[in-house]
């Protein structure tokens, strides 16, 4: 499938680990920008984020707090 993701940028929420992982590093295969957003998987994002060959990828760390 070619989605003609060049140029693109991608936020997948989850992406620190299994299927949200799975789809953010597909985006970035296709050429997206991807950014692997991630609540307490900093390490599986990091990993994902690192992958080579995805040049350009970014992992984001929610900023969700419990109200005060």
């Amino acid at each position: 499938m070619v989605l003609q993701l060049a140029d693109k940028t991608v936020l997948v929420a989850g992406a620190g680990q299994g299927l949200g992982q799975a789809i953010g590093l597909g985006f970035a295969r296709e050429g997206a920008r991807a950014a692997f957003h991630y609540h307490s998987s900093a390490e599986g994002a990091e990993k994902a984020a690192a992958e080579p060959g995805h040049f350009g990828q970014r992992r984001v760390r929610d900023a969700v707090r419990e109200p005060r």
